[in-house]
């Protein structure tokens, strides 16, 4: 990121207070205009594809060294991740009743799916709900709108504070 870029960044923060007053490292901070959020990464972690709708990331060093994290950009009325050990999971926004809804396979199969209010997991700075996906290791569903969602992921040695550290810093670009 060049000094500019990170100085217009900086006042930015200063006088809007989007990002929480903590350092960045340039190589951290994460900005996509196109969603209009901004996020950090840990240090130990590199981007290996960065395109309109995906990012991934791989942990270069420590314990867990080439763990995968991906956040993909997800537009429509409904987001579904689905897991063949899990089942799956569908949340959408349901508009007479105000509320968040996610519909699930039960993990036996008895059952062909099961609808009820969304759990939240959390809610960021910035309001938005946290919902657990259905992934292998840890899947976090994000509604940025009633029409756009962030779906991140982490695989590989089980490790999930990844995710949940990336997750806790998004913040609007407004």
């Amino acid at each position: 990121m060049n000094t500019k870029l990170t100085i217009i960044l900086t006042v930015f923060v200063i006088f809007t207070g989007t990002l929480r007053a903590q350092n960045h490292a340039d190589t951290n901070l994460i900005v996509k205009t196109n969603w209009g959020l901004c996020f950090t990464k840990c240090s130990n972690w590199s981007i290996t594809s960065n395109t309109n709708k995906n990012i991934t990331l791989i942990q270069t060093t420590g314990q867990w060294s080439g763990d995968i994290m991906t956040i993909e950009y997800v537009s429509g009325d409904t987001i579904k991740d689905d897991s063949g050990k899990f089942g799956w999971i569908l949340y959408w926004h349901d508009e007479a009743n105000k509320s968040w809804m996610k519909q699930f396979s039960d993990e036996e199969g008895l059952v062909p799916y099961i609808t009820k209010p969304a759990d939240t997991l959390g809610v960021l700075a910035d309001g938005f709900p946290i919902f657990r996906g259905n992934g292998v290791w840890a899947t976090l569903i994000i509604p940025l709108s009633n029409k756009t969602f962030l779906k991140c992921n982490v695989t590989g040695s089980g490790a999930t504070d990844p995710v949940f550290l990336l997750a806790g810093t998004i913040r609007k670009i407004k």
